[in-house]
């Protein structure tokens, strides 16, 4: 199960038993949908103004319209799941058996997969460039997605360029992934 608000946008989202999503109104304490298909127990959503992502133990994420309470895409994977976020068009996922996920949310399909953790990814979150997961490994890894340092344009004040990004869409040019055990940190 879960639950969460959001005051600025007056909703209160619930992942309920009946495996079923409830969205209301915090302004009028009517509930605004009721969301029915997952076939397991709901074990963590993410909202914004427009879309409502949940995911369920059977390694399934749904993508709802917020407005119309109707489901985009189902977002399958082949092991169970509790770690996702999403990001406009962007969403990615992370699997109990290590696997990441970084899905097109205007598709609904996988862009690229790839294998973080020798155990359950447990934590997620993103930024344009990166992404950073936390396993039941004890490690955390940063994939990133900038190109390599020769093809980054400098940045007066030292810091890098944005370059990196194709059509509004995070793209991986090296491919570079690090990772540190967290008895390290």
């Amino acid at each position: 199960n879960s639950l969460s608000f959001e005051r600025p946008l007056a909703r209160l989202v619930a992942g309920c038993g009946d495996r079923a999503m409830r969205v209301w109104d915090l302004n009028t304490g009517t509930r605004l949908h009721l969301l029915h298909g997952h076939t397991d127990d709901i074990n963590a959503h993410q909202f914004d103004a427009n879309t409502l992502a949940s995911a369920a133990a059977d390694g399934v994420i749904r993508v709802w319209d917020m407005r119309s309470g109707v489901c985009r895409h189902v977002l399958q994977h082949s092991a169970m799941l509790h770690a996702f976020q999403f990001d406009g068009d962007r969403l990615v996922s992370g699997t109990w058996d290590g696997r990441m996920c970084l899905w097109d949310l205007r598709k609904g399909n996988c862009v690229k997969e790839w294998y973080t953790h020798n155990e359950r990814v447990w934590a997620v979150v993103m930024d344009r460039y990166h992404v950073v997961s936390a396993g039941m490994d004890r490690s955390i890894c940063v994939r990133s997605f900038l190109p390599d340092e020769a093809q980054r344009p400098h940045v007066p004040g030292g810091s890098s360029g944005t370059a990196g990004r194709e059509g509004g869409w995070l793209t991986e040019s090296s491919g570079s992934s690090s990772s540190m055990s967290l008895e390290d940190a």
